[in-house]
């Protein structure tokens, strides 16, 4: 492995080719998409859901939309179905009606408001709806191609095809509806989430430890080309108390809880991640993190690979510095030339 300085050296020098980030309607996304746009090649906020009747609810926040226009970023919002229920999107996946009428939707809101393209986030559908959604994408993706938008498909992390190599119903109830192959061939890319590893259902550990990524990204390449690869990059923390809930933020807070606990960070060398742990008032909280070390072993992963770039959620957790790690800019296969591209 390479030192980190050397590693982000190299990252500056030629980032991976396209830099997607995700958002939402909070100021801190607002305000590092103003601070850092010209270094966003893709913005995909997360804010229109797709009702079972097949339309579409939803607006761009302004503030979004504005340092959007004034960096001059294409816009390829996220569609989600309503609190990642099951039935929403299963009652369009079975009416070729709604899903004309969804499809419709999209395409007039697209143009109207000048989106570059469009990603599906649909979530928690059922492994038995495979073949369903992924004719739903492919129907879809030669619509939007045939106006000249793009549409990408984010996809829940696989290790493997077999159901029993997961925790029970998770094959069945989360990630096996995703087949990777054939929405590949019908979408522009896939984004890989590639983050999640461990949740508060699974007990402490890295939300997206390196070797578990490696595994997720062979079994991905193994079926798609890498082309059409974008990598799903965590930039948030997740905690796990002895007593009390779960937690999740951003970069800055984590700090801020590592501060409070006086306990300093650490670096996993197996899962190349920091964490840390700590007690008050007889309560242990362990905490799994990104900083710019661990994005930049991740960033690797695109150059070694020639993927297509990354997917980053959500804008505004990162770690300041990793904004360090691309300067520049270039614009993926079959995306702008967005080198030296600046904002208003």
């Amino acid at each position: 492995m390479l030192p980190t300085v050397v590693l982000a050296a190299l990252l500056a020098a030629s980032p991976p080719a396209e830099r997607l980030f995700y958002a939402v309607d909070d100021a801190a996304g607002v305000a590092s998409l103003v601070a850092h746009g010209a270094q966003v090649d893709v913005l995909a906020p997360q804010v229109l859901t797709l009702e079972a009747d097949g339309t579409l609810v939803g607006a761009l926040p302004p503030a979004l939309v504005a340092a959007v226009r004034a960096c001059r970023i294409p816009l390829v919002p996220l569609v989600v179905n309503p609190g990642f229920r099951p039935e929403p999107i299963l009652e369009v996946l079975d009416s070729p009606e709604r899903q004309a009428r969804a499809i419709a939707a999209l395409l007039s809101r697209a143009r109207a408001e000048g989106w570059a393209g469009v990603q599906f986030d649909f979530e928690h559908i059922p492994a038995a709806a495979r073949d369903r959604y992924t004719n739903f994408v492919r129907t879809a993706g030669a619509a939007f191609r045939g106006a000249g938008l793009s549409l990408s498909v984010a996809v829940v992390a696989q290790h493997s095809q077999e159901p029993g190599a997961y925790a029970p119903g998770f094959w069945e109830e989360w990630a096996g509806v995703f087949d990777y192959a054939g929405l590949a061939d019908a979408a522009d890319f896939l984004s890989l989430m590639t983050y999640d590893q461990h949740t508060r259902l699974t007990g402490p550990g890295p939300v997206a430890g390196l070797p578990w990524v490696e595994a997720v990204l062979a079994h991905a390449l193994a079926q798609v080309a890498p082309a059409k690869l974008s990598l799903g990059i965590p930039l948030y923390y997740r905690a796990w108390r002895s007593r009390g809930g779960p937690g999740y933020g951003g970069f800055r807070e984590a700090q801020a809880l590592r501060e409070l606990l006086g306990v300093p960070a650490r670096w996993d060398p197996v899962q190349r991640t920091p964490f840390f742990v700590g007690a008050s008032d007889a309560t242990v909280t362990t905490v799994w993190y990104e900083d710019a070390r661990s994005v930049a072993e991740r960033l690797a992963l695109v150059r070694r690979h020639g993927l297509r770039g990354f997917s980053a959620w959500v804008l505004g957790q990162e770690d300041p510095a990793v904004w360090t790690l691309w300067r520049g800019g270039i614009g993926g296969e079959g995306g702008a030339p967005l080198r030296g591209r600046t904002c208003d």
